[in-house]
């Protein structure tokens, strides 16, 4: 596949702590040198199955914070529920971060009332007496949570979440702390902002950055409305509810990325946004249907909706010390969220505000497929209109494409969003469905166990629909991804008979048209019949629809007993009891029949024989009879279909026109074949969908007590647990990599055996029955799952030829009681029956649990590597040790093949017991930085070599820590071995850039930083600013002051000679003066070295390097682009 190749500056780098002599590397390289960047093929998650799909357009980089603006890819399928992003449906922008969190019970910080501010916490809860629901004592845990104090108590924190550049995480509130705490912990620190209303956070990462998020009104997303709608069976019914909302005080459910701060520097990368007012949406959350056994009642059945509206920030524009970024919406309203528009256009501008590029987005409406469900909503668009994205294109300051990416998807439409035509997990599965209660047989007391008419069953054919297929690249290759459903093997939670797997439909029809008897058993007078072979993987449910003439009707059944019917229909089982026929005695009847097993199907006439040439006659005094029996089979048993999309291929084609991929990656997520079921998918996950509580309220007739009266619930959603992101995770994956012709070996991927394990010594309910599993709250610790265990490399003849083992551990594990966190309470809908013309209402019928949480630091123990070679196996480990600091390792010994051990160690301004001012203020903004490193590498003959280093930290001022200096020191520390200063830091400027630095005994090298403090444009050894006289200093402002003013060619020519007056300056005659000129956000445009020889880089309209040129001219190389979209 060709490759789009841009030269560029790498990004300068400044090490706090140096080895050896080397002085700070803060000169950049040449073009040519630099990092190239690449068209990289798409990488994927194997753990989940998930490509991480990114067209990018431009990262921040500043200090080491780099902030990618790009789009993404979520893979693994649409939901028919999904709202498009403003990008387009799937995709996502990515440019910053934000705090969200999600509102369990009351808001948090909701004044006197919320789980952070209510006097009724949970050390009141358990103080209080437990007591049965009759009482009416205030004082007991009864009374707290009936339907009536709901607004009045919250004993259940939200769950809260981040993500910043690389760092994402979740927390909780925990009262007896009065602080958050991580799940798992780590070594970023949350800060909360406002006095009572959490009006923003402040995320201050390792190396002592600082995310600012909210704090005014354009950074925060507002509830402004909540509502729930009932669809009922007696009408419709709406509410407001006002635990989320009040007009003067709203409370927030998101907080955007205000700005970037930093440690070491003034400079800021600053966020600004625009509001979007009364965004609406609803969502279907559930359908009920609700039977009574003993009871005259007909069927409750509910659908239940929210609607919400909220403020949604959007990000306008992104300031940082180089440039900006601005990001246009479209003028035109949304169709398909209300109040909303679509991203249009991302412009890239240098600090003088010139444009650099632009992305611009080509977005399309697609229609839902048309039907005549849901006229209760049918007056809005909103729920037949998804935003697509078709085409991405990159722009230079011209307006000129330069690079596209045209976008190909599933042609399968969706229905609209409210569309009861979906699966278990809410994908399209093509059903008919009338309503969403899946069809299964829940084995109750109730006579009809089959409830629901749903088919929710997983259909890979839709789950498809709409999904990406194909990238067509600016380099004229494109990339085609091939999709499957997910599978798991294993599940912790649920019940198969109540899980409707993929299956395979099969029918048969036995009718009385003709000849149908096989060797008829005379004494069996059966005069048609037909064998019926139920696979072995089948769920042995089989469907029978019957239809005899003569039979007579009652209630609009047919009833088939009749003496009229012309016709009686049995059931055999030739296996088991080949003697034993059953009467079919139900038009449509559905009949638990064992798989494996062979049955027979007959009929015998209601008179006298007449044999088969009479039917053959058609004669009108003889009845037909028809019988359409349906069954499945499971085509993969063992394993069960489950939520969502995987990849399978991954294909990279060279051009349009290849008909061959140049590389083919297959996925096979089955386990190993050393394993004890090599066949089986390694899919995992915690829960089957449970859509079942039963007998969740029961009626007595007062007057004996007996009960009348059983009530039963079904939902059509079931609550999941995600693990790591997804609904399952795979513990064995090869990536087998083929070219064009020939397989070019893989890999092999393990991952960490599941853990479920889970904190709830005291869970428990406070009714008659457990509380429900599908709604219980489940708080997994998903850092023990899907770690990395082992990697093995193949050639292409499949031979080992590296393996990687990964070991981890967990450290400071802390169980939280849940008794000391939450109360989760669950309120059945108040229903009203009749038991004996007495009218029974059932109200306050809650079940409640308990729950806790576990955290910890969980880290890397050991990696072992082996590379199998000809010569020998090589293998080399890494053991981690861990001081003060979990999670930063502070030793780690590398032990090799030869026997040689090498250690080191690393000590933290965290790990000292007496640190200096300056070492202290370290700490104080989390900045984790090596202070000492030492090194000893021994045998076992014992130590051969050991050496040590040291970065003394010093307060420049304004809360600006950097090294001051660097000793090292060879062998053991002595009176008569002190260690030595190698490496000095003189000065820094305002944002941390290097000034002044010397080696020991050596010259001084000073640096002169332009373009806002942001690139060097002079390197001069042998200067000091000691001693400098204000005439020198006045021609280094004159070159600072050009270098802002460099907005093009003639300001580079005024940038040029400013230097050139430096250099020439008589204070340096002793000096050698390398200079720089730039093109901000573009690259190095001239580099002047000490003998005044000058090379200049020229760039194209695309901001790619073109020419490297002399100073007369002469042009010393060149770079030719060539891309689909130019001629």
């Amino acid at each position: 596949m060709k490759r789009h190749v841009i030269l560029s500056i790498a990004a300068l780098l400044f090490m706090a702590a140096l080895p050896g002599q080397e002085l700070p590397n803060v000169i950049p390289p040449s073009p040519e040198a630099a990092e190239l960047i690449k068209y990289s093929q798409t990488q994927i998650s194997p753990y989940t199955g998930l490509p991480n799909i990114q067209i990018p357009f431009y990262t921040i980089k500043h200090d080491g914070v780099f902030v990618p603006i790009s789009l993404a890819y979520s893979g693994g399928g649409i939901k028919v529920a999904d709202i498009a992003s403003w990008v387009g449906l799937g995709w996502n922008l990515q440019a910053g971060g934000l705090v969200s969190r999600t509102i369990n019970w009351l808001p948090d910080d909701k004044e006197l009332l919320g789980y952070m501010y209510n006097s009724y916490d949970m050390a009141h809860f358990r103080a209080n007496p437990d007591s049965s629901w009759a009482c009416c004592d205030p004082n007991e845990q009864s009374h707290q949570l009936l339907g009536h104090m709901a607004a009045q108590r919250d004993y259940e924190p939200d769950d809260f979440n981040y993500s910043i550049p690389g760092y994402s995480g979740s927390f909780y509130f925990d009262q007896d702390l009065d602080d958050f705490v991580q799940r798992p912990y780590t070594n970023v620190k949350i800060e909360k902002l406002g006095d009572t209303k959490i009006t923003g956070f402040k995320i201050t990462t390792p190396d002592g950055v600082m995310y600012h998020f909210g704090g005014s009104i354009e950074y925060l997303e507002q509830i402004r409305g909540v509502k729930t709608m009932s669809l009922t069976t007696s009408g419709a019914y709406s509410g407001e509810n006002d635990n989320y909302v009040t007009d003067i005080n709203p409370y927030y459910q998101s907080w955007m990325l205000r700005k970037i701060e930093f440690p070491t520097s003034s400079a800021l990368i600053k966020f600004e946004y625009d509001l979007e007012h009364d965004v609406k949406t609803i969502i279907k959350s559930n359908e009920e249907f609700m039977p009574w056994s003993n009871s005259s009642n007909t069927m409750e059945y509910r659908i239940n909706y929210s609607e919400k509206k909220f403020t949604q920030p959007k990000v306008k524009t992104i300031t940082f010390p180089t440039g900006s970024l601005e990001f246009n919406r479209s003028t035109l309203e949304r169709l398909d969220l209300e109040n909303s528009y679509s991203l249009e256009r991302i412009t890239l501008l240098n600090s003088q505000g010139k444009i650099m590029k632009e992305m611009k987005l080509e977005t399309s409406q697609s229609d839902a497929i048309p039907d005549n469900e849901y006229p209760f909503f049918r007056q809005s668009n909103e729920f037949y209109k998804r935003l697509r994205l078709d085409k991405v294109s990159i722009q230079n300051a011209l307006g000129e494409d330069n690079e596209e990416y045209v976008l190909e998807y599933n042609p399968q439409k969706l229905p609209h969003r409210f569309s009861r035509s979906i699966d278990y997990f809410g994908y399209f599965n093509g059903k008919d469905n009338i309503d969403l209660i899946p069809k299964a047989n829940y084995y109750t007391s109730i006579p009809t166990a089959y409830w629901g008419k749903a088919d929710r069953s997983v259909q890979p054919a839709y789950t498809q629909a709409e999904v990406l297929t194909k990238i067509t690249y600016p380099t004229g290759g494109y990339e085609e991804f091939i999709w499957e459903n997910n599978s798991i093997s294993f599940f912790s939670q649920g019940s198969t008979h109540q899980y409707k797997d993929y299956l395979l439909e099969y029918s048969k029809m036995f009718h009385g048209n003709g000849c149908m008897f096989e060797d008829l058993n005379p004494s069996n007078n059966f005069d048609y019949s037909m064998i019926i072979d139920i696979p072995e993987h089948s769920n042995g449910i089989v469907e029978f629809d019957i239809s005899i003439q003569g039979c007579s009707y009652e209630d609009d059944r047919q009833v088939l007993n009749d003496t009229n019917c012309s016709y009686m229909l049995y059931l055999i089982d030739v296996t088991d009891a080949p003697n034993s026929p059953q009467i079919l005695l139900e038009p449509k009847a559905i009949k638990f029949l064992t798989p494996g097993n062979t049955y027979k199907i007959a009929a015998t006439y209601n008179g006298n024989f007449q044999g088969c040439e009479v039917l053959q006659t058609e004669s009108p005094n003889i009845g037909g009879f028809s019988a359409l029996i349906k069954y499945t089979e499971d085509p993969t048993p063992g394993e069960y279909m489950y939520s969502g999309l995987r990849i399978k291929e991954l294909k990279t084609f060279d051009d349009t026109i290849s008909s061959t991929p140049q590389l083919w990656k297959k996925y096979d997520y089955t386990y190993h074949e050393n394993s004890a079921t090599p066949s089986l998918t390694s899919g995992k996950a915690y829960r089957l969908p449970i859509n079942y509580i039963a007998n969740y309220r029961s009626a007595n007739n007062s007057s004996d007590g007996q009960s009348y009266a059983e009530g039963y619930q079904i939902f059509s959603n079931a609550p999941l647990v995600p693990i790591n992101g997804a609904l399952q995770g795979y513990l064995n994956v090869t990536e087998s990599h083929h070219g064009q012709s020939d397989t070019n070996g893989g890999i092999r991927y393990t991952f960490s055996e599941f853990d479920f394990g889970q904190y709830f010594p005291y869970s428990g309910t406070y009714f008659d029955s457990p509380f429900p599993d599908v709604h219980k709250k489940i708080i997994l610790s998903n850092w023990r799952n899907g770690n990395l265990i082992k990697t093995e490399y193949f050639d292409k003849e499949n031979r080992m030829v590296k393996a990687e083992y990964f070991e981890y551990e967990n450290a400071n594990t802390f169980n939280k009681d849940p008794w000391d966190f939450a109360v989760q309470v669950f309120r059945m809908p108040d229903l009203t029956t009749v038991v004996n013309d007495n009218t029974i209402t059932f109200d306050n019928n809650i079940y409640v649990s308990l729950y806790g949480y576990t955290t910890e630091h969980h880290r890397l123990k050991s990696q072992t590597t082996t590379d199998y070679l000809d010569g020998g196996d090589v293998t080399v480990t890494q053991t981690h040790t861990y001081d003060n600091n979990p999670l930063l390792a502070s030793g780690t010994i590398t032990t090799g093949s030869d026997g040689n051990v090498r250690e080191s160690h690393v000590t933290y301004a965290q790990d000292l017991q007496s640190p200096t001012l300056a070492e202290q203020m370290l700490v104080d903004q989390n900045r984790f930085e090596p202070v000492r490193t030492e090194q000893t590498v021994g045998d076992t003959n014992g130590v051969l070599a050991q050496s040590a280093s040291r970065t003394v930290y010093h307060n420049f001022g304004g809360g600006q820590v950097l090294p001051q200096k660097i000793e090292t020191l060879k062998g053991e520390e002595s009176p008569t071995n002190p260690s030595e200063e190698r490496i000095r830091f003189h000065r820094y400027n305002g944002k941390g850039k290097p000034m002044e630095v010397s080696k020991a005994g050596g010259t001084h090298i000073i640096y002169i930083w332009g373009y806002n403090n942001t690139q060097p444009v002079a390197k001069i050894e042998n200067a000091s600013y000691q001693g400098m006289s204000s005439d020198l200093f006045t021609a280094i402002a004159a070159a600072k002051n050009a270098s802002l003013a460099d907005v093009g060619q003639s300001s580079e020519t005024a940038l040029r000679a400013a230097l050139d007056s430096l250099r020439s300056h008589p204070e340096l005659s002793d000096a050698m003066v390398t200079t720089y000129a730039y093109d901000p956000l573009v690259g190095v445009t001239s580099i002047t070295d000490p003998r005044g020889q000058t090379v200049h880089y020229e760039y194209d309209e695309f901001n790619r390097l073109k020419y490297v040129k002399d100073e007369d001219g002469n042009i010393l190389s060149q770079n030719a682009y060539h891309y689909r979209t130019q001629n």
